[in-house]
């Protein structure tokens, strides 16, 4: 299987990390590192992580497509006075273009899936690229009309109905609409992610404190979250809530949920990453190819120290896999 691994921010500990799976790939996967190869020289030397790979332009790429791991360089001028540990234009434009490089390959027929290393949302303005994040940028480029960003790990799973917001713009933007989406794409999806002998059962939290305990605080439960809730149960979804987001996720009430459905960032991925940090992977839901990401962010003050774990990246390499095998 042949993994697109985009290196994200090259500031950030996305370049060390791609190099410990190119060194030990998974088996069974091909990675090819989306990348500099002169940064990644530069990231080797820093850190002495091995940097041996066949390096292939796009144009040896697309001609010889190789069987083997390799680094598919796409080099941008001034990388080789990147320093790393800070945000800047320069890495924001290379994050970007290294993904939608990958995009673009991938919807070609050159890879069969992406996994991403992380970039960072500041240094993408910086460079010029007004996105909050990869989600965005893949849902653009792929013409995709549907989507939602679920993160899972063994403990718990959870997709998320708004994202990359301000906290005053979470209830403005959640719709019937949009709740009943990400809770189809999570329910459909589930069935290729988890081993079950019964359809996914899904958790789905309120906004509000007490989930409004009977719109004393707040309403969106009873306007939007129940009426949602009852049309998707109607489809055949099995689902329970809305629920107190604040106990929703004690392991009485965790085990026996197959995901959980959040109103918004912080209330989905506070508890999954107290509960599994370095080990829950993001896949992104509705596109038209597989992507996978890590769990957390470009961790620049350890950036090229050889310090950061890599296990949520190979667990979004075996994520890739599987989701490919079903």
């Amino acid at each position: 299987m042949k993994l697109a691994l985009t290196l994200g921010d090259p500031a950030g500990i996305g370049p060390e990390l791609a190099l410990q799976v190119l060194a030990r790939p998974l088996p069974g996967t091909t990675p090819i590192l989306v990348g500099s190869a002169a940064l990644l020289q530069r990231v080797a030397a820093a850190t002495g992580l091995p940097c041996e790979a066949p390096v292939l332009s796009k144009e040896d790429f697309l001609t010889r497509c190789p069987g083997h791991p390799a680094i598919l360089d796409l080099p941008l001028p001034g990388l080789d006075q990147l320093a790393p540990g800070a945000p800047t234009a320069l890495s924001g434009q290379a994050a970007y273009h290294w993904l939608t490089e990958a995009i673009d390959l991938t919807q070609a027929g050159k890879f069969d899936a992406i996994v991403t290393c992380p970039l960072s949302k500041e240094a993408l303005h910086l460079g010029g690229h007004f996105y909050d994040g990869h989600t965005e940028i893949l849902v653009e480029r792929s013409g995709t009309t549907r989507h939602a960003m679920m993160l899972s790990a063994p403990e718990v799973t959870a997709t998320l109905v708004t994202t990359h917001i301000a906290v005053s713009e979470i209830a403005p933007r959640l719709t019937l609409e949009r709740i009943c989406e990400v809770t189809r794409l999570t329910a459909a999806a589930l069935p290729l992610w988890k081993d079950r002998d019964r359809p996914p059962r899904l958790a789905i939290l309120g906004l509000n404190p007490h989930a409004g305990e009977n719109g004393l605080f707040g309403d969106e439960e009873a306007r939007l979250i129940q009426p949602a809730m009852d049309l998707l149960r109607a489809e055949g979804l099995d689902l329970v809530g809305p629920l107190s987001a604040d106990t929703a996720f004690i392991p009485a009430i965790r085990k026996d949920i197959d995901g959980y459905i959040a109103m918004y960032h912080d209330q989905g991925l506070i508890p999954l990453k107290t509960l599994a940090f370095d080990e829950a992977v993001n896949i992104t839901l509705g596109l038209p190819f597989i992507r996978t990401s890590v769990d957390h962010g470009t961790a620049y003050n350890l950036a090229w120290q050889k310090k950061a774990q890599v296990t949520s990246l190979y667990a979004a390499c075996e994520a890739a896999q599987r989701l490919a095998r079903n």
